[in-house]
């Protein structure tokens, strides 16, 4: 390097250069805190969102009462139905611990 720059004026040009890509190099960091910043916010407003519909679940099955006539539970389908197996998991249904069927006529 001695060699090769020898007046004053190279070494005010490299330190310019230096002085230029640490902007650019701080403009890159800017940007991508600034994207994880919002990834992060996005990903804890759904969150949040989980967490309140899982309390609106949880307080909606809580306000249900269960069913134990064999004839009103036959003719359950749907949302009814999940709702009433929810109770009962709750209500510690020895049962209902394994992994249940997807079809209605077979839970």
């Amino acid at each position: 390097m001695a060699a090769k720059f020898t007046e004053k004026e190279n070494y005010q040009f490299l330190h310019k250069l230096g002085r230029e890509s640490q902007d650019l190099e701080k403009q890159r960091k800017k940007t991508l805190v600034k994207f994880h910043d919002e990834r992060q916010a996005k990903k804890t407003a759904q969150q949040e969102t989980w967490k309140k519909k899982a309390q609106e679940n949880a307080a909606r099955i809580a306000g249900i009462a269960i069913i134990l006539d064999q004839k009103i539970v036959a003719t359950l389908k749907e949302n009814a139905l999940n709702d009433q197996i929810k109770v009962f998991q709750k209500a510690n249904a020895p049962n209902l611990k394994q992994k249940l069927p997807k079809k209605a006529d077979e839970k």
